[in-house]
């Protein structure tokens, strides 16, 4: 084998940057015990010294036994790179292929396989996707055209998107898109994506017969969430033979037809189906554990509306207030002069936030709650969050 041409940092000059094309294969060794690791690098090596610096400081995880693992140990005893680590030059100027066989080869001479060194990967690997898989791309208007490695394909496609003015591809972007099943002309944006999306089974919008719903919003201005939901609904109905043009929130299309029932006690009225399990829900809930209505509270129960309303009482300056919370509350707010007395300005959400916490029937914990009060007092039965 001829004699490599060594550039070192120990002691002679900085190695200079490798052009574009070209690819270096470099060597670290641990100065304590000889330990190494050979790699291969397009940028110049100083750079790629420094991203192995960069990596161990920032990765949160590296390979135990690893160089990274080795650099983030001396960083933390405070030792630097280069007074634990030297590095140089093996050969350089070498093409991607004449690459990979020179790192193996570097590899096998300087026994820098893992557990000897800190090569983890068989005959020293050639880094990820980027160098080490082949890529054969059908150009629409090139033809084929045959890459040596992933990057390469990308560093390709890049140079021809900057010619007609488009934005670089990134890498990780084309990597992501091979791993989810992409073709590689669809991957490097060479191609149209197809995916399943466009086998969708027709649909009508405004009496029009569409594939997409990208098309329909653009279209329309609806937008395609919407669609997707009306699409869903119409085909939950009856197999999407509906216009999904159509909001059926609005109208009595696609919604669940009222039963009325005749009232008992009333013959001119009725009562919805729906509105009876409802109201008898609400009673079985009250009575659960406890004694069951008679049959004229049930009946009465289930033929008038439920009282939800919850009554509160506040007395503030000699004047009573009862009603609805929402009732009180309004009152509060619209009286001027119960507004000039107030010592905070709570507004309606501020108000029922602190009913949560207070006692109703405590008046000083209810004028705290209104904000008539600066302080809340704590009595033994206050709620506490």
């Amino acid at each position: 084998m001829p004699k490599a041409k060594v550039h070192s940092n120990v002691g002679g000059a900085p190695p200079g940057s490798a052009r574009d094309a070209d690819y270096s294969i470099y060597m670290i060794e641990r100065l304590n015990d000889g330990r190494r690791y050979v790699g291969l690098t397009r940028r110049s090596v100083e750079a790629r010294i420094r991203s192995h610096v960069h990596d161990a400081a920032r990765r949160r995880r590296v390979r135990r036994g690893g160089l990274a693992a080795d650099i983030r140990r001396a960083r933390r005893a405070g030792i630097p790179f280069d007074a634990a680590f030297r590095w140089r030059v093996l050969e350089k100027g070498l093409g991607l292929v004449a690459a990979k066989r020179a790192e193996a080869r570097w590899v096998e001479r300087l026994h820098s396989n893992f557990p000897r060194g800190f090569n983890m990967m068989p005959a020293g690997g050639v880094g990820g996707p980027a160098l080490s898989q082949c890529l054969v791309v059908h150009h629409p208007a090139l033809g084929v055209k045959a890459f040596a490695a992933i990057g390469e394909a990308i560093g390709w496609v890049n140079r021809d998107r900057a010619v007609r003015g488009l934005n670089r591809l990134a890498p990780a972007t084309v990597f992501y898109r091979l791993s989810a099943g992409w073709s590689p002309e669809e991957a490097l944006g060479l191609a149209p994506r197809t995916d399943g999306r466009s086998l969708r089974a027709p649909f009508r919008f405004s009496g029009r017969t569409y594939r997409s719903l990208r098309e329909v919003s653009a279209a329309s201005g609806v937008g395609i969430e919407t669609l997707r939901s009306r699409l869903q609904r119409a085909r939950a109905l009856n197999g999407g033979d509906l216009d999904i043009g159509d909001d059926r929130r609005r109208g009595s299309v696609g919604r669940r037809p009222s039963l009325p029932l005749p009232h008992p006690e009333d013959a001119g009225r009725t009562v919805d189906a729906a509105t009876l399990i409802y109201r008898f829900a609400a009673v079985a809930r009250q009575s659960c554990g406890a004694q069951l209505p008679s049959r004229g509270e049930l009946l009465r129960a289930l033929t008038h509306r439920c009282e939800r309303r919850k009554v509160i009482s506040l007395t503030v300056g000699g004047v009573t207030l009862e009603g609805g919370i929402r009732e009180v509350i309004s009152r509060v707010l619209r009286d001027p002069a119960l507004e000039a007395q107030r010592r905070q300005r709570l507004g309606l959400s501020g108000i029922r936030r602190r009913l949560r916490l207070v006692k109703m029937t405590d008046q000083k914990q209810m004028a705290w709650a209104f904000g008539f009060r600066d302080r809340r007092p704590i009595g033994r039965n206050s709620k506490r969050r």
